[in-house]
């Protein structure tokens, strides 16, 4: 399993709750396939709600991600940061 970190941030001594927040995500070529299951935790594993969209592969045969649109809704602390990780299983062995 491939984790990817994600540092949210808003406006420090504001504390955010179930916000909105959307962001994309940019993967190397050959990275990531297209239409795997991907999931997103808090620190402490928890799984948190999330929307995917595959915003552009790297070539026409749409096999791998280039971007990936990532919706979800987070509670930000009063000080102002936070780390979600997006959680992308491996990649299956050529047989």
């Amino acid at each position: 399993m491939k984790k990817v970190r994600i540092h949210l941030s808003g406006r420090e001594g504001l504390a955010y709750r179930r916000a909105p927040v959307s962001f994309g995500v940019p993967f190397a070529d050959g990275e990531v396939e297209a239409g795997v299951p991907v999931g997103l935790t808090g620190a402490n594993g928890r799984a948190m709600p999330v929307q995917t969209q595959c915003l552009a592969t790297w070539k026409s045969d749409r096999k791998h991600l280039k971007w990936l649109l990532v919706d979800t809704q987070a509670d930000v602390l009063e000080d102002g940061a936070r780390d979600v990780f997006l959680e992308i299983p491996a990649a299956e062995p050529p047989p």
